[in-house]
């Protein structure tokens, strides 16, 4: 018989899409012949479910609607006793043997608990969060640490500021896990002139595919295409254009564009799907990430498997993740970026070869399909 593991997003809405490519490339790690995973939310969660691999289950629960009676008398019974009782129950019932990268339970030993810590920005960045959510994610770390049979990290950079900032009884608990984006098949890759067609795209040109949040740091790189006009290259960008922690950040980004009239060397394609993003990866001079903070990039490790050119900001995760295999600039200097940007352009172009992609691909999947089973044993 399977075994059953719960992800539980009890929230309003969930659009969150490093979030969600995390969930799509774990769920392709575990063994579907022992394991089941279920997705379960509230009625009224906003989600695209379409967003999600085919072999996740949904589950609606009225306890996982938020400010519904159910889901405030479960925070109010995890208060007073220290355990979510309600949940739990509800679990149980339905036979689950995990509940993995999403709550916690409080104390109890009946369902094995595996939580994940994406980074640590609020204890990091301050400045960037409320005060009001930076004492959340203290509780909810704290949490995490105290009831959690194993808790992961995404990065040994990120595991190390944790320990610093928490007192950790049992560090074997302590677990990082490199997840890995999923191989596009070689027949779903769209074609340069394709890409063209649709988004109006330059034969050169970089790509930046992170979502429009202030610490990823846009601003650094818009500063360096400004002074990089004369050029004829093109600076693709994709992702969310809003960040619910500064709502007037992206007007800030917009009136700089305007501002320095960059409409011709920026263009700004929104969301796309994810089979788009990867055809952009391939078909790219490079890749930049010039953020102030991460705790593992997607983009980096999806370069990595593409075998793409890198420019990154010399962040410790960024530096971890790449082993200095890539053009990395002083963090917010947008003068060095600028550099290495044209550094890049004078190098030779890595012709992409799916066969030695895929071949690498499957070594690191099988690397981390023993993992995988180490977490859920």
């Amino acid at each position: 018989m399977k075994k059953k593991i719960a992800i539980v997003l009890d929230v309003e809405k969930y659009d969150w899409n490093g979030g969600i490519n995390y969930y799509n490339n774990l769920i392709n790690l575990i063994d579907p012949k022992k394991y089941q995973v279920f997705i379960i939310t509230g009625f009224s969660t906003k989600i695209n479910k379409n967003l999600f691999d085919n072999k996740f289950k949904f589950i609606k629960s009225e306890l996982c609607d938020p400010y519904s009676f159910k889901w405030i008398l479960r925070k109010i019974i995890f208060r007073i006793f220290k355990q979510d009782v309600l949940f739990k129950k509800y679990l149980l019932n339905n036979k689950f043997d995990y509940l993995t990268h999403s709550i916690s339970l409080g104390n109890q030993n009946n369902i094995k608990v595996i939580n994940w810590i994406p980074d640590l920005q609020p204890l990091i960045l301050k400045e960037n969060f409320k005060l009001k959510d930076i004492r959340k994610y203290y509780k909810q770390f704290n949490e995490f640490l105290e009831y959690s049979d194993k808790l992961i990290f995404s990065s040994v950079t990120e595991k190390k500021k944790f320990e610093k900032n928490f007192k950790i009884k049992n560090k074997k608990k302590i677990l990082v896990f490199n997840n890995i984006p999923k191989l596009l098949k070689k027949n779903k890759i769209i074609s340069y002139e394709k890409l063209r067609k649709k988004f109006g795209i330059k034969k050169k040109f970089f790509f930046i595919p992170n979502q429009f949040w202030k610490h990823k740091n846009h601003i650094c790189l818009f500063k360096s295409i400004n002074l990089l006009k004369k050029l004829n290259v093109q600076f693709v960008f994709t992702g969310t254009l809003s960040d619910y922690r500064d709502k007037d950040y992206v007007d800030f980004l917009k009136n700089y564009l305007n501002k320095n009239d960059l409409k011709k060397q920026i263009k700004i394609l929104g969301n796309v799907s994810y089979q788009e993003v990867v055809s952009l990866i391939i078909n790219c001079k490079a890749i930049i990430n010039p953020s102030n903070y991460e705790g593992w990039s997607t983009s980096v490790e999806e370069s990595k498997i593409y075998n793409k050119d890198l420019i990154l900001s010399n962040i410790d995760t960024h530096l971890e993740q790449v082993n200095n295999k890539a053009f990395f600039f002083k963090k917010n200097n947008h003068i060095d970026l600028k550099r290495k940007i044209l550094n890049s352009l004078n190098k030779k172009d890595i012709k992409f070869n799916y066969f030695t992609a895929k071949k690498g691909y499957k070594k690191k999947v099988k690397i981390l399909k023993n993992e995988v089973k180490k977490i859920y044993s």
